[in-house]
């Protein structure tokens, strides 16, 4: 299976949000998931979020640092202190305007209270400062909060639209395979991507990798924040899954994120209904269906284990042979 990878465990589970930005990250660099689902939830914290709140309270009574106030302010959002970060933040952008990692925060944080019209505000502002932050992804990050306000007015906008205009099942619209493009090794043809894909934050379309590498940043940072259930994440999740499937992820190795979509939206059918019963079966059916222990996707602990049971009843079988052997050789 192919490994599409990013840095990853499921911390401080809150209101749906996404891209924190401190001076001093306290995620560690891990090594590469070689799961699907790891790459999305995977985190590795240098300290406890309480411990870095607390840290930071004590240094800000020394140095009284913009750097120091917003690393303190990306803590206390972690730790559900909304409203003390807004504050907090609020005064960084009268006193220290113009930084990026403020516009950001601020986003994320008004998201995290619930005010999505000023989360939007400030994640676009965030964007003017630097459109490069987080991969170039944070037009994902926009286009989920003016989901999020179209849901608020409707309830059920989420029925007849895509969260980001993906719509990546529909490939006849949102995708152009013609003779004309070159072969893979097993003969498929290229998928080009149309006009109406997205358009990243500096307006270029955005390629079926670049989709890809941008979702998988944002569900990475969002996921943490984000309870089960959720309708629009389901959705997201869904849309990821079919974009890796668009680029040569097989089916099988996708199973894990289909589950994890129908995890936040179980009660959407979306899923089940643009697979195909006959495919969705399958899919069902490897969920639940555990993977033999000598197979090359059995875990390695179930491995050892049977191993260990296995090596006695070894053990006495050659016995048993040995005894054999030389009660034979006696013999004659």
């Amino acid at each position: 299976m192919k490994s599409y990878s990013v840095l990853f465990l499921i911390a401080f589970a809150r209101v749906a949000s996404a891209c924190l930005n401190g001076y001093e990250p306290n995620e560690v660099d891990v090594a590469h998931s070689h799961s699907l689902v790891g790459e999305l939830t995977y985190h590795q914290l240098k300290e406890p979020w309480t411990g870095v709140r607390d840290r930071l309270r004590e240094k800000l009574k020394d140095s009284s640092t913009f750097e120091v106030q917003n690393d303190l302010a990306v803590a206390l959002l972690h730790t559900g202190e909304t409203a003390e970060a807004i504050s907090l933040l609020t005064q960084v952008e009268t006193d220290h305007p113009g930084a990026y990692q403020t516009a950001s925060n601020l986003g994320t944080a008004y998201e995290l209270a619930g005010d999505n019209a000023n989360a939007l505000k400030w994640i676009q502002e965030g964007i003017r400062r630097n459109p490069d932050s987080h991969g170039g992804s944070e037009w994902v990050h926009v286009g989920i909060l003016q989901a999020k306000i179209s849901m608020g007015s409707d309830p059920e906008w989420l029925n007849t639209h895509s969260p980001l205009d993906l719509e990546v099942r529909k490939a006849d619209e949102f995708w152009v395979k013609s003779s004309g493009f070159p072969k893979d090794n097993e003969g498929r043809f290229f998928w080009v991507p149309s006009p109406d894909l997205p358009k990243d934050n500096e307006g270029r379309v955005q390629s079926l990798r670049q989709c890809i590498g941008a979702l998988r940043i944002q569900l990475h940072e969002r996921l943490q924040f984000t309870p089960t259930p959720n309708p629009l994440i389901g959705r997201l999740i869904l849309e990821y899954a079919d974009l890796l499937e668009k680029a040569g992820e097989k089916p099988k190795g996708l199973i894990g994120l289909y589950q994890l979509a129908l995890n936040y939206a179980p009660n959407d059918h979306t899923a089940e209904v643009n697979l195909g019963p006959a495919r969705w079966q399958l899919l069902a059916e490897g969920i639940h269906k555990p993977e033999p222990w000598w197979s090359a996707e059995a875990s390695a602990i179930g491995k050892c284990f049977l191993i260990l049971l296995a090596t006695p009843c070894l053990l006495i079988v050659a016995r048993n042979v040995c005894a054999w052997f030389q009660a034979r050789s006696k013999n004659s």
